[in-house]
């Protein structure tokens, strides 16, 4: 099975190996489902928000937030849920 990943200020891996760096202050789209989805399956978004580090000198990855089942989680930096 294929991994997507995000490291480093920030470093994004997709699942087909592809990789970009994204250094805007803005919420990218990390995985989407597709709009018509076969029965059983639920729609699921994930979204990562970058910001600009204290220091001014990088972004990094500030939150993700998750949309399943109708709940949305945030993670955001320094393991807090909210």
């Amino acid at each position: 099975s294929e991994q997507c990943s995000i490291y480093g200020d920030p470093h994004y891996l997709t699942f087909d190996g592809f990789s970009y760096r994204f250094q805007g202050r803005m919420t990218y789209i990390l995985i989407k489902t597709v709009d018509v989805l076969p029965d059983g399956v639920e729609p699921l978004l994930v979204e990562g928000r970058n910001k600009i580090h204290p220091s001014g000198s990088s972004i990094f990855l500030h939150e993700v937030v998750t949309t399943v089942y109708g709940y949305k989680v945030q993670f955001q930096a320094g393991l807090e849920l909210v």
